[in-house]
């Protein structure tokens, strides 16, 4: 895994004949009453070793693998051993003697060298290494970096927490160094057990089981471990609602990950209860308790957020409406931290190969491993990147790098090489179960859509020394079957629309390819940590540039949290006691009050209300985002001065955006501003504002409300950690110097080739009926309630005679409406009222003329 940060709230296959594996029993509920733990004896289900990711029944053809025909082998996986031989040698075991200058510092966070990782390299090289003569020393190497480790570890945590000694700190088992290498204790003591004596399995046990007990009850970002302790497979667990957010968090996927670890690698027979009056499985009795309360708590809250609601709901017992957070397919944590999900893949891998499969037996949650979800995590992946590589100034080292469409915290502006622990997680499971059309996605990813695309892919798996990166290179040996045809690129098969409801993200395209444009949109719940204050957010990418983007980095800087750099509204508030700032403002808020923008990290008033629709013509989306905006009161000083604040945005294809926004405050003089960020440099001329990209497209932002508006565009400014490869370059603020209590933003957007110039555009305004307002730009008319919340009596409207389509958007989702035109005078009159000839779509869009569906 990458370095992980604390979180804000802290400071195409042909196949081998090996038979595909059983699959998994239908999903169901649990047919043990509920609480009671997964086993009657606690007994991990697969006997022998190894049963982590791998079994013996997999090693005759890994070792058949590893030969010099294999790439993944012989410039892959094969150097990486080199590198760690060398290290082993030179720096841990010099002359075969432990080094007393130990090249590992055993602190909790990022090393150069991590202990366990090559321990972990050595074990795996143990079972797979095609010399049968050179298998021993592994052993012996493994077992050496192993017990080093675990002997410190075993005097017990450092009595000192502000100068912890050695492998001994109190947060060694949680914090970020576990998040990167914690499986490789355990995978090391599954690879090597039976070259483990009785004294060894005991020292080890004692300190998996401290480490466990940590994990159980750790605190690292927030509220990240299942309450009530102890408490397993009961839907009571799940109800608090903020703490069932946290299970999203990277580091709660980490201690989860661990603890199914740490049970599964140990045996009954040398995992005897400490106290032998007590059932095993009372959690700290054995080693295999933790594994009880890994699956019968932490994976039970993993199943609730990240499967679909209404399964999850059957099975569980619960309303769905509390359920299926995260189970769109992209994580809530953005594309940096995301990458954990390859954690929560490992672990449900690893219990599948042990042979932990049955619903009935486990609980619906055993069965989350065959889900639906893993489809929309690849697709949700897939559809995000753009069309085609390309290097990054002043990196060309790395190679040619996919961009994507991001958010949250982000460090580099492309998929890093661990990003591929989820895919080729899935890939194994995948190739096991026969599911070929996913695992031909999987490769894909794996191979060509990393750091360096498919050219670096040996590095990627080689580089052992830099990064200490063992799991990574093994997971491509397991998952990289060398007699596999390479896969064509799998995203021009997907639809050209993808929705992901849960988060409220919407990725959509003219085309897969360099010439299309690609539209993304997304207005999502701001709870836990990573996540910016971005709701409402969109951005636009076209032939190979972002027009629009997000100003991409990392909330160290906390200006990064702010809207401002989100291409949404930026709204100041104002304290109910009339204080400059609420008394609690926390430091990554400092920025947010500021600056107007939404609160993060469960600060803010609740959960944003968002709609989306899409067609082959256009996609549009509607995001009241006002609780965001709002911060309530914690010690008598709240901030809920923003009465409303939502946006309506229609994307026509291929170039044109309509972006209506409400500001409401209930105090006068608070400024609300229309912020946007290009990747061109910029012209303001009034009320249109250019902006030129490297390559020479337009990008053309034309001011059409309020009417008193002013503009103003600068270089965008940088950022403390902004995201390396970020091509941003500009950023447009536009307001109305009176700051009034309510506003309207009306902008249309256009892209453009170098020496088009901007399209005309007319502003629309209601004549009778309910207030509509919007924009005609060419052919088209898009038109949304100036309040989203008024009751819908009719609407009327005039657009030009030259107008062909038109978008009527903001009514009753699912009702009927009838439509009548009227020519007066050179224009058209549209009449809107309730009826039968159209019917809302599930966002409360009716489209006409060019837009409307065609009739089979």
């Amino acid at each position: 895994m990458a370095f992980l940060c604390a979180g804000l709230v802290v400071a195409a296959c042909k196949r081998d004949s090996a038979p595909a594996q059983p699959p998994l029993q239908p999903t169901a509920p649990a047919s043990a009453p509920r609480g009671t733990p997964l086993t009657d004896d606690h007994a991990v289900v697969a006997s022998g070793h190894p049963r982590i990711w791998i079994t013996a029944a997999d090693l005759p053809r890994l070792r058949g693998w590893a030969n010099a025909k294999n790439p993944v082998w012989k410039d892959g996986l094969a150097k990486a051993v080199e590198q760690a031989l060398t290290i082993y040698d030179t720096e841990f075991y010099p002359g075969g003697q432990p080094n007393p200058n130990w090249p590992d510092s055993g602190i909790d966070n990022w090393v150069r060298r991590s202990t366990e990782a090559y321990a972990e390299l050595f074990a795996f090289m143990s079972l797979v290494d095609p010399d049968e003569s050179a298998r021993p020393a592994h052993v012996t190497r493994a077992k050496n970096l192993l017990m080093y480790v675990i002997r410190e570890a075993a005097k017990g945590a450092s009595p000192d927490p502000a100068k912890p000694e050695r492998f001994r700190g109190a947060k060694f088992a949680t914090y970020n160094r576990a998040s990167a290498w914690g499986e490789g204790f355990a995978l090391t003591v599954d690879w090597i057990y039976s070259a483990l004596n009785a004294e060894e399995k005991t020292v080890i046990r004692k300190v998996f089981m401290r480490w466990a007990d940590e994990n159980v009850h750790a605190v690292t970002a927030g509220d990240e471990h299942p309450e009530p302790i102890g408490v397993i497979n009961e839907p009571r667990i799940l109800a608090d609602k903020s703490r069932l957010r946290w299970t999203i968090d990277n580091y709660f996927t980490a201690h989860m990950r661990q603890l199914a670890f740490y049970g599964l690698a140990f045996d009954a027979a040398d995992d005897p209860p400490l106290d032998p009056a007590a059932p095993p499985g009372r959690l700290g009795n054995t080693a295999r308790s933790y594994l009880d309360n890994a699956v019968g708590a932490w994976l039970y809250y993993q199943y609730a957020v990240y499967e679909d609601p209404t399964i999850a709901s059957a099975a569980i017992g619960v309303p769905a409406s509390a359920l299926g957070l995260a189970s769109g397919g992209l994580s809530p944590e953005g594309f940096l931290y995301g990458s954990s999900i390859g954690m929560l893949h490992e672990a449900l891998l690893a219990l599948y190969t042990a042979g932990y499969r049955d619903t009935r037996k486990y609980g619906p949650q055993i069965g989350l491993i065959g889900s639906g979800y893993w489809d929309r995590v690849v697709d949700g992946v897939l559809h995000s990147l753009v069309a085609e590589p390309q290097p990054v100034p002043g990196e060309a080292y790395i190679g040619p790098v996919y961009q994507f469409a991001s958010y949250g915290d982000t460090q580099r502006y492309w998929l890093m090489p661990d990003y591929a622990t989820m895919f080729l997680s899935l890939a194994i499971h995948d190739r096991a179960t026969g599911n070929a059309k996913r695992l031909d996605k999987d490769r894909w990813l794996v191979v060509n859509a990393m750091e360096g695309i498919a050219a670096g892919l040996s590095r990627r798996i080689a580089n052992m020394g830099g990064n200490s990166t063992a799991s990574l290179s093994i997971l491509h040996f397991l998952a990289l079957d060398p007699a596999a045809k390479p896969t064509e690129d799998p995203r021009p098969s997907l639809p050209l629309t993808f929705v992901d409801r849960q988060l409220g993200r919407v990725i959509a395209r003219t085309a897969w390819g360099p010439n299309g444009t690609m539209f993304d949109y997304k207005c999502s719940w701001e709870t836990i940590s990573h996540q910016h204050g971005d709701c409402n957010q969109f951005e636009m990418w076209r032939k190979g540039e972002w027009l629009v983007k997000e100003r991409t980095g990392y909330a160290n800087d906390p200006a990064v949290l702010t809207s401002e750099f989100h291409n949404t509204l930026a709204i100041q508030n104002k304290t109910t006691s009339g204080a400059d700032k609420p008394a609690d403002l926390q430091w990554f808020e400092v920025e947010t009050w500021a600056r107007g923008g939404q609160f993060t990290v469960a600060q803010n008033a609740g959960d944003p209300k968002v709609l989306t629709s899409s067609a082959p013509a256009w996609s549009y989306a509607q995001g009241d985002a006002t609780n965001l905006y709002n911060r309530p009161s914690r010690h008598g000083d709240g901030a809920t001065d923003v009465a409303h604040a939502s946006r309506s945005i229609a994307w026509v294809k291929p170039d044109f955006i309509v972006v209506y926004d409400r500001a409401t405050t209930k105090s006068d003089n608070r400024f609300k501003r229309f912020f946007l960020v290009s990747g061109g440099d910029a012209d303001v001329q009034g009320k249109l504002a250019t902006f030129t990209t490297p390559k020479g497209q337009k990008l053309y932002v034309q001011t059409l409300l309020p009417a008193n508006a002013t503009s103003r565009a600068v270089k965008a400014e940088p950022f403390n950690q902004m995201a390396a490869g970020e091509p941003s370059r500009s950023k447009l603020m536009v307001e109305d110097p009176a700051s009034p209590r309510d506003i309207r933003f009306l902008h249309v957007l256009q892209g453009a080739d170098a020496g088009v110039a901007p399209a005309a555009v007319i502003a629309v305004q209601s004549s009778a009926g309910t207030p509509f307002a919007g924009a005609v730009v060419g052919a088209y008319a898009v038109v949304f309630p100036v309040d989203p919340n008024a009751p819908f009596t009719k609407v009327t409207y005039a657009v030009p005679a030259s107008v062909t389509s038109q978008l009527v958007c903001g009514l009753r989702p699912g009702v009927g409406y009838d439509v009548a035109l009227t020519n007066v005078g050179g224009n058209v009159e549209v009449t809107v009222t309730a009826g039968s000839a159209y019917k809302a779509d599930d966002a409360g869009v009716i489209a006409f003329g060019g837009f409307a569906p065609k009739k089979p």
